[in-house]
């Protein structure tokens, strides 16, 4: 079912739902793991301090809404008012993931945005420390951003 959710994201972006999306690349764990990087996280990938407590599902869908918000807060501050929803929703998905700070560095790929080039901004979003710790994930949203119009 996640591999068919996933195949179904990287055809369209109009579809893109942004938290169904970051439900299917995060995946919820109640308790307490390890994300890639080695920080304690929990939920929906939300970073936590090592001895949290269990949560529930309830829990954890609130937090993702708040963790969302705040991806969502300054994204226009990196691709302009006027990007599309879509490009909004991809960056957004990358701010989820790395970080408001994080997706700034990525200069090519919002400076490509800003210039409405989103094939040189897919580009610049493979050619970086990202695609090479998430490829999978890097990769969908890439493609999601090489098909906006």
């Amino acid at each position: 079912m996640k591999t068919l959710i996933l195949i179904l994201l990287s055809l369209t972006v109009s579809a893109m739902d942004l938290t169904e999306t970051l439900k299917v690349e995060e995946g919820l764990r109640l308790s307490v793991y390890k994300c890639s990087e080695g920080y304690p996280t929990i939920g929906y990938g939300h970073r936590c301090s090592a001895d949290q407590k269990p949560i529930t599902k309830e829990q954890a869908e609130k937090i993702l809404a708040e963790d969302i918000a705040k991806a969502q807060k300054n994204v226009e501050t990196l691709v302009g008012k006027d990007a599309p929803q879509k490009v909004k929703d991809i960056v957004t998905a990358m701010v989820f993931q790395m970080g408001f700070d994080g997706v700034s560095k990525f200069k090519t790929m919002l400076k490509c945005i800003k210039a409405k080039d989103y094939k040189g901004a897919s580009a610049a979003m493979l050619d970086s420390k990202w695609y090479k710790q998430t490829p999978k994930r890097a990769k969908r949203m890439s493609d999601l951003m090489r098909n906006v119009k």
